[in-house]
């Protein structure tokens, strides 16, 4: 966006353009400019200033800006208004003479035409043919390609909503006609935020798809939803829809003769057999009570979860290009390289800086990362071109050191043998004075050795010693995941687990190393960064071990999971483009600056006031979850803000020269929130399959239980799995994670005058199981 297009903005908005309530976009999708997340039109928590916004403009897919509708500022939008030529047609022309006034813009499209202006609309229909006028729950695209000032224009708008906008007509009754209920749509979200699916709601809202197993799924849940809501409004329901943070390009994508958001909208509306109706409540059961397999759908399956691709641009040019052009070589996700590359760069800093976030509590750089995939995905190339530049590195010093290494060595072996000297001398002569001092000399004496950067499935004692031999710090690198093995205590006598320095050496805690020959000695400051690239067949088993989850082990790792959906193989070619030299040496080059640099202590990095901005939104939206759909992995999620600073720290020392001096910008932080969803999104697929989700297990428990029936009540299903569940309310969680995953669906009767409140009932989906005539089962469905 030029500089002459902002001023536009700012001059055309006046007094509004100082306002927090602008968004970012990718596409038409809302984002919020602080987070990077989805931005809600209800909610000014996810909006930010003009500045704000205009810095995300170019950065990971975001293209432009919006403002909200709100607060006395309205707009009008007329689409399909400008043809090839650049001719605005009668209507618009028409609308714009009857404004008079008013900031006009040309919309992305350049086929459309915005007018933003100061004050109120009338009540009533908001969309009629192209043209839209909102007030509020909207915002509007900027492009800054427009004129004019955003003046007091109520009684303009009036005319131009009677005109063109009011209802005139009686519309045609269809198979599922809609019921007018005269709702806007911020009383609607009000409404919802108050119903009992308001949580799956909100997720839905923010583009969590998290839940479903694909976006897809994800849209035609909220469009469900709102198809209640809006009594099967087709117009509110894509006006709501836009405004979500599912909204994306695929919307207006055509499809089978029309779109594919309209085709998803009839879908929801055909589904719909009861629509919300104010001071009216009929009873579930009337609507839902035909089991027809028709009418339900395939129920969603437990432990899948969507693993989106991670977001590009997120990384500094040097290390993002390499990512990239290393799956392009390998043929493999984006997102192992991304992790890849982000590891190998943690190598290079950890234990050289850390994140200072308040005067008691930083973060180191080091990270652990497993990727998860199966075989055949060219795990081990990947890691190769990563990590290369390391060996090349480590080849480079050694060679230099050689020399006083084995100087060293001899003057450490002399030592020794003096040593042995002086203590057959002062046993037949006892004096140990001389033993004292050679004792001392020894336990001073610093012996050079050779240097190590990475090493791979070494045990847990040699991986403590190369820590202390190469200043506390050592990268694990290893392409099949042998080190779980030496974790269970594969070489240990008793065949028990050997976790603690891999627990001690991320959070840096102090390592005590006894040795044979002398005084035992302390890593204080200890870092270990971990590279594994294992089969799912390994991660499956992580769970399984009561010690890994106990002690927090298997919520130190962040997951990268290459799943059907991401995975390329099948679909590879015979040869690939290499990557390219320049790629390879701007890289290479990046890593050996970062290794060159060796502070005697760890140096401290500061937040930015905006980067702290950055980092208690993402606490924000992650914390309520913990207890929500995050519970059955708040260990894991609990830890996230914390990563999220140490791959801030990270991205930060490759984006500046003398990252120490300078504090870790906005930008930066915004990017490394950018990666902790993308984790996020990873790490449940990841639970999944090690079996962490204990809610799906509870889940697939009582499914168990309910095959063949057709209906059962709260109670009975209660006394049915009363051996897991002691309580009524224990199933609660459970019976909402059924219903959402279309397995169960609520049908209590109404209650009549007095007595005991009916227990709720739920119908069984019948696709659960073909034998729904289980005469023993369903004697247990009636009272």
């Amino acid at each position: 966006m030029t500089q002459n297009q902002i001023n536009n903005i700012k001059q055309g908005l006046g007094k509004h353009a100082t306002y927090q309530r602008f968004v970012a976009r990718s596409g038409k999708t809302p984002i919020d400019p602080i987070t990077g997340y989805g931005a809600k039109s209800n909610n000014p928590a996810t909006w930010g200033t003009l500045e704000q916004s205009l810095a995300c403009v170019g950065k990971n897919g975001i293209d432009g800006i919006g403002v909200e509708l709100s607060d006395g500022l309205c707009g009008i939008d007329i689409d399909h208004c400008i043809n090839e030529q650049g001719e605005v047609n009668e209507l618009a022309q028409d609308i714009v003479s009857i404004m008079n006034g008013g900031y006009v813009e040309i919309s992305p499209s350049g086929t459309g035409l915005h007018i933003i202006f100061s004050g109120t609309i009338p009540k009533g229909s908001r969309r009629k043919g192209n043209v839209e006028m909102y007030a509020e729950g909207r915002y509007f695209t900027l492009t800054g390609n427009g004129k004019g000032i955003a003046t007091e224009l109520s009684e303009q708008a009036a005319q131009v909503h009677k005109k063109y906008l009011a209802q005139t007509s009686t519309p045609t009754a269809e198979a599922s006609p809609c019921i007018q209920l005269s709702l806007s749509d911020d009383e609607l979200l009000k409404k919802i935020s108050t119903s009992k699916n308001a949580p799956t709601v909100e997720a839905l809202w923010h583009g969590d798809i998290s839940r479903y197993k694909s976006q897809s799924e994800a849209d035609i849940a909220l469009c469900n939803i709102l198809a209640f809501w809006t009594g099967r409004d087709a117009g509110q329901i894509d006006r709501l829809y836009r405004t979500s943070g599912l909204y994306r390009e695929k919307w207006d994508r055509p499809q089978s003769g029309s779109t594919y958001g309209r085709l998803t909208i009839q879908k929801a509306i055909d589904d719909c057999h009861e629509v919300y109706q104010s001071g009216y409540k009929k009873s579930v059961a009337q609507n839902f009570s035909n089991t027809d397999p028709e009418l339900w759908e395939k129920p969603t399956p437990f432990d899948e979860y969507a693993v989106g691709s991670f977001t590009k641009n997120a990384l500094p040019k040097s290390l993002g290009d390499m990512a990239e052009a290393s799956a392009t070589a390998t043929q493999t996700p984006l997102a192992i390289n991304y992790v890849a590359v982000l590891a190998t760069a943690a190598i290079t800093v950890q234990g050289k800086y850390k994140v200072q976030i308040t005067s008691d509590y930083s973060e180191p750089l080091n990270i652990y990362v497993a990727a998860v995939a199966p075989p055949a995905e060219r795990k081990s190339a990947v890691l190769r071109n990563a990590t290369q530049p390391l060996q090349v590195y480590e080849a480079q010093q050694n060679e230099l050191k050689r020399s006083n290494v084995i100087r060293s060595a001899a003057e450490f072996d002399i030592l020794m043998r003096q040593q042995e000297e002086i203590k057959k001398k002062a046993s037949k002569i006892g004096d140990i004075s001389a033993l004292e001092s050679i004792a001392k000399e020894i336990a001073e004496f610093k012996q050079e050795k050779l240097e190590r950067f990475i090493c791979d499935d070494a045990t847990p004692e040699a991986l403590t010693s190369l820590m202390a031999d190469n200043n506390g710090c050592i990268g694990l690198i290893s392409a099949e995941g042998g080190v779980f093995a030496n974790m269970h205590g594969r070489y240990r006598e008793n065949g028990g687990s050997d976790i603690d320095v891999y627990l001690k050496a991320h959070a840096g805690d102090t390592i005590r190393i006894d040795r044979k020959s002398r005084p035992a000695e302390y890593i204080n400051s200890p870092c270990l960064t971990m590279l594994l690239t294992i089969q799912p067949v390994l991660i499956e088993g992580l769970m399984s071990n009561p010690e890994f989850k106990g002690r927090g082990l298997t919520a130190r790792f962040l997951y990268v999971v290459v799943d059907d959906d991401t995975s390329l193989v099948g679909t590879r070619t015979a040869t690939a483009p290499e990557i390219p030299k320049s790629v390879k040496t701007s890289y290479e080059n990046a890593l050996f600056s970062a290794l060159n640099h060796r502070p005697q202590e760890p140096q401290p990095i500061y937040l930015s006031n905006r980067a702290e901005q950055y980092r208690q939104s993402f606490f924000a939206a992650i914390e309520p979850r913990l207890k929500d759909d995050l519970y059955f992995m708040s260990d894991w999620a609990g830890k996230l803000t914390g990563t999220v600073c140490r791959i801030a720290g990270i991205l930060h020392c490759y984006s500046c020269d003398n990252p120490a001096d300078t504090q870790i910008s906005g930008e930066t932080m915004m990017h490394a929130v950018e990666l902790g969803f993308c984790f996020l999104q990873h790490a449940q697929a990841a639970y999944g399959t090690m079996g962490g989700d204990q809610s799906a297990a509870a889940a697939k428990y009582v499914l168990k239980r309910l095959d063949g029936m057709k209906s059962i009540t709260k109670r009975n299903l209660h006394q049915l799995c009363r051996g897991r569940f002691k309580k009524v309310d224990e199933l609660e969680p459970i019976i909402t994670a059924l219903i959402d995953h279309g397995y169960l669906r609520e049908s209590t009767p109404t209650s009549e005058g007095a007595g005991r409140k009916p227990s709720p009932t739920y119908l069984v989906n019948p696709l659960l199981s073909q034998n729904t005539q289980n005469s023993q089962k369903s004697g247990v469905s009636n009272e």
